[in-house]
Order: structure tokens, then C-alpha cells, then sequence
């Protein structure tokens, strides 16, 4: 049994939904209903939370069309549990390029947020229900969430890799740059474990079991692309072989942006 679907193509590149999506989706469900068997409010929270997971899409392919306007192949977008990855197919050929197309994310984040802002407000001027107006307040929070915690500059984030095209441009040593921004995001994953692990523990608010699994995954990541960077350094660029939608512990990996 295959554990992603193809969903099709987008502006040329391959889509394709992980099963665990499902996990997320339905989480987040229960979580905007309380569990509430309420049809009316169900009528609103489905398409809340696929409206949700196409500002997940949105994000990555941002990344990609921005990548390919930069001469990089885009083998595809997966969306799975923990968001969503664009796995290119080269390294990154420049500092500018790298920046470019990490930044592309969080700007799309911020533009839907302002979207759907201006959603809110229309809706409200409107008269439309409270639900829908709550729906279009709760997607613009999520994406400035999303815009927001991807700047955080810790690969593999997004903010990881605009740090790391910072140090490429100053030193003109993508290996430093590469080894510096991992060892970031490897201190920033064992800080939200730690902290998603003692939080509950203590009562902080805001703070679960699910931040924890967030950090498990940046450390997991900025491992594998730490050992990558190693490999480049030391042995120049390593043939590329195919990756799957989680991190892979083996390096070498086609570049990934998982947002």
C-alpha cells in the first residue's frame, strides 16, 4: 500500500498528500470544535481546515516556483503530519538564490494571512455569521503562525536557510554557512523538545507533546543536512539520491524545504 497520493501537477510540479495528513487534519478539527457534534459548525470548521492545508501547498510552492525561476528542478511537493516539504533536485547555486527562495514561503504566508484579513473584515461588514468571520480570523492567525515560526533562523526552516545564504554572501564559504545554520536548528529542535517535553509538565501554556514531536523533527533534519554539508565540504558536491517525505537519517539528500 503506497503511503502518499499523487494529487496531480501545479504550474508543472508534482503534488502528492501524505496519510498522515489525515492525523493533522483531524486533529485540528476536534481541536476548532471541541469535539461538539454540531452540524453547522462542522459545515465551516471542513472547508476551515482544507483551506488550511492549501495554504500549506501555497507555502511550498512558493519555494518551488521560485526555485525553477532560479534554474533548480522541483522533483515535488508532499504534504504530510508536520506540514509540507519541496524537495529540489541541486543544491542551491548561489547565496542570492538560496535567499530567494526562502523567503518566498513566509511572504506567501503573510499574503494569505492578509487575505484572509481582509476576508474577516468583509465578512463582518457584511453581515455574515459569527463562525464564518471566526474561520477567516483563525486562518489569517495560522499563517502568520506559519510565516512566523519559519523565519525562525534555525535550518531546516525557512529562517535557517536565509541565515545560511547571509553567511554565504560574507564568508563566500557555503560550507561554513551550511555547518553553522544546521548546528542553529540542531540547538533550536533540542530546545522544543525540552520545552515541549518539561512545558506540560509545569502547566505552560500553549506548549505539548506536539512541540516536541516539532523539535524531534527540526533536529532530525538539520542532522542529516549538517552531515551533508560535512560530505560537500570535505568531498565536493555527493550525487543526489531519492529522498522520501520524512527526514531521511542517511546523507546525501536533495535539497528539501519543509515548511
Amino acid at each position: 500500500m503506497r503511503s502518499t497520493l499523487r494529487l496531480g501537477r501545479i504550474f508543472g510540479i508534482n503534488v502528492a498528500v501524505h496519510w498522515s495528513v489525515l492525523v493533522i487534519a483531524g486533529l485540528i478539527g476536534f481541536t476548532l470544535t471541541d469535539g461538539v457534534a454540531d452540524a453547522e459548525l462542522w459545515a465551516v470548521v471542513i472547508p476551515t481546515v482544507l483551506v488550511f492545508l492549501a495554504s500549506l501547498l501555497a507555502h511550498e510552492l512558493a519555494h518551488s516556483v521560485v526555485a525553477e525561476r532560479n534554474g533548480l528542478r522541483v522533483r515535488g511537493i508532499t504534504l504530510w503530519l508536520l506540514g509540507g516539504v519541496a524537495q529540489l533536485e541541486a543544491p542551491m547555486p548561489s547565496a542570492g538564490a538560496e535567499f530567494r527562495i526562502a523567503a518566498a514561503g513566509p511572504a506567501m504566508s503573510y499574503a494569505l494571512a492578509g487575505m484572509f484579513f481582509a476576508g474577516s473584515a468583509a465578512a463582518h461588514a457584511l453581515g455574515g455569521s459569527a463562525l464564518l468571520v471566526s474561520a477567516f480570523d483563525w486562518l489569517a492567525f495560522i499563517n502568520v503562525v506559519l510565516g512566523t515560526f519559519n523565519l525562525i533562523p534555525a535550518a531546516p526552516l525557512d529562517g535557517g536557510r536565509i541565515l545560511a545564504s547571509a553567511i554565504w554572501a560574507v564568508t563566500k564559504d557555503r560550507t561554513r554557512a551550511d555547518v553553522f545554520a544546521t548546528r542553529v536548528g540542531q540547538a533550536f529542535g533540542a530546545a522544543l523538545i525540552a520545552v515541549g517535553v518539561l512545558g506540560p509538565l509545569v502547566g505552560v501554556r500553549y506548549v505539548t507533546l506536539w512541540t516536541a514531536l516539532m523539535g524531534v523533527f527540526v533536529f532530525r533534519v538539520a542532522t542529516t543536512e549538517l552531515r551533508y554539508a560535512r560530505a560537500v565540504g570535505r568531498f565536493g558536491p555527493v550525487p543526489l539520491i531519492p529522498s522520501t517525505t520524512a527526514p531521511n537519517p542517511t546523507a546525501p539528500n536533495p535539497v528539501e524545504i519543509p515548511s
